[in-house]
């Protein structure tokens, strides 16, 4: 603010002219002009004040010890007159991100869709160019790109790649990247913090095309009570709908509940998670339609033959050539390309455990139905190949429904398509298993 006199006046001390802002009183303070007859106070505005209404200023100059006298000596009227200011206005709030979110909290995307999230300001903003927003999925990162325009909610996207994959919930990197772009409010303030609060995002999680089967039995969203897959089952209770978390949507289910499984929180699993846990003798899950099998990944418990009491992760190798187990003991699984002992059907792979020096045979992958079957008490799980447009029977728990039963415990199951899996996709499926349930 300038002040005029009507003749020339020197200034000693610091003067100051009283300013209400929203209420709040400020000091604006004596600058220049001793000499002159027009005296310049200024006010410099801290940040985080808004008065939309106008500023009020102060009835007269306050000299807080100072002096303000002309030629001769004599101080003038250091009364004010009144001015409007109602449009003099404050806003020295600058745009920051007050939230970014998931726009659905739990979901699996897969190829082609949309992964949208909220990014939200404190205040109306203007951007211009395509900020980013980091995101970790699987091996490398992706981008959400923040839109162009003028609002005070934008929503940023990705469109997901058939080559993505993040099975255990993306997460955001903080802060966000201005790529260029601009983001001011009405005033052009512009923005000054780009950091923002981690939004929970363990449930958005992004499937591959190659993944054929996914059974969890820690996603309370895809564990059932019931054979009509409505209930939701909780540790303790039966479970007769297992739902698959790939694109597929298969069911594996119990019609009768004297053969359902059990959902428990495991005591043999490292992590303390959830498995489903199957009695040894009459409970098991079935699906009419079996997904391809190529690459199957299973981490469970067996309680009865082989590794007895041993948390592993079968997983089959890149080109169908091995197997490997990864238990807490020294237990290792393998995968032969023949055995002399095998049963009826040409034999392509017989699945053994091997502790210390001893070698148990497990079971075998078969090459007249194509479908890994287990041997004696030492039942895993039946995964069935489908082959050309035969759709073969899938069993979980028993070879068949009504016998070999698995007396164990299975946490987590993924089947994928070996026609066109890469070494990176196989890498980082056992990488996420073995994260998942602390497994070496």
């Amino acid at each position: 603010f300038s002040v005029r006199f009507s003749k020339v006046v020197t200034v000693t001390g610091s003067p100051l002219i009283e300013l209400n802002i929203e209420g709040r009183n400020y000091e604006l303070s004596y600058d220049s002009g001793s000499g002159s007859n027009i005296l310049n106070f200024i006010l410099l505005i801290p940040e985080g004040l808004e008065d939309l209404d106008g500023v009020a200023l102060g009835s007269n100059i306050n000299l807080n010890s100072g002096e303000i006298f002309d030629i001769n000596q004599f101080p003038p009227n250091m009364s004010l007159p009144t001015i409007d200011t109602t449009g003099i206005k404050v806003d020295s709030i600058l745009p920051h991100i007050t939230a970014i979110e998931p726009v659905i909290y739990q979901t699996i995307f897969h190829a082609g869709d949309t992964i949208q999230f909220r990014v939200q300001f404190n205040k109306i903003v203007t951007i211009t160019g395509n900020p980013l927003i980091y995101f970790e999925m699987g091996h490398y990162l992706g981008q959400l790109i923040i839109p162009s325009g003028t609002a005070q909610e934008f929503i940023a996207e990705y469109v997901v790649q058939a080559s993505d994959i993040d099975l255990d919930g993306i997460n955001l990197v903080t802060p966000i990247e201005l790529n260029g772009a601009s983001i001011v409010d009405a005033i052009n303030n512009e923005i000054q913090k780009l950091d923002f609060d981690l939004p929970d995002t363990q449930y958005n999680l992004v499937s591959n095309p190659l993944i054929d089967l996914w059974l969890d039995a820690n996603d309370q969203y895809f564990v059932f009570e019931d054979a009509g897959c409505t209930s939701r089952a909780r540790p303790g209770s039966q479970v007769m709908c297992w739902l698959d978390k790939s694109i597929n949507n298969f069911q594996l289910i119990q019609n009768d509940p004297a053969s359902s499984p059990q959902l428990i929180t495991s005591n043999l699993l490292p992590s303390r998670t959830n498995s489903i846990s199957f009695d040894g003798t009459s409970s098991f899950l079935y699906q009419a339609n079996a997904p391809t099998v190529g690459i199957v990944f299973l981490v469970f418990v067996s309680n009865n033959g082989a590794g007895s009491n041993d948390v592993m992760l079968w997983g089959e190798k890149f080109n169908n050539k091995a197997v490997q187990l990864s238990p807490r003991s020294v237990n290792t699984m393998i995968l032969n390309s023949s055995h002399p002992n095998a049963p009826t059907g040409d034999q392509i792979a017989q699945v053994v455990m091997q502790n210390g020096s001893t070698t148990v045979n497990i079971g075998y992958v078969n090459e007249t139905d194509r479908r890994f079957w287990s041997k004696s008490n030492a039942e895993l799980a039946q995964i069935t190949y489908r082959t050309n447009t035969t759709l073969l029977n899938q069993y979980l728990g028993s070879y068949d429904g009504g016998s070999n039963f698995l007396d164990g415990e299975i946490a987590e199951v993924i089947v994928l398509n070996d026609r066109n899996a890469t070494p990176e996709i196989v890498s980082y499926i056992a990488k996420y298993l073995r994260m998942k349930y602390r497994m070496p």
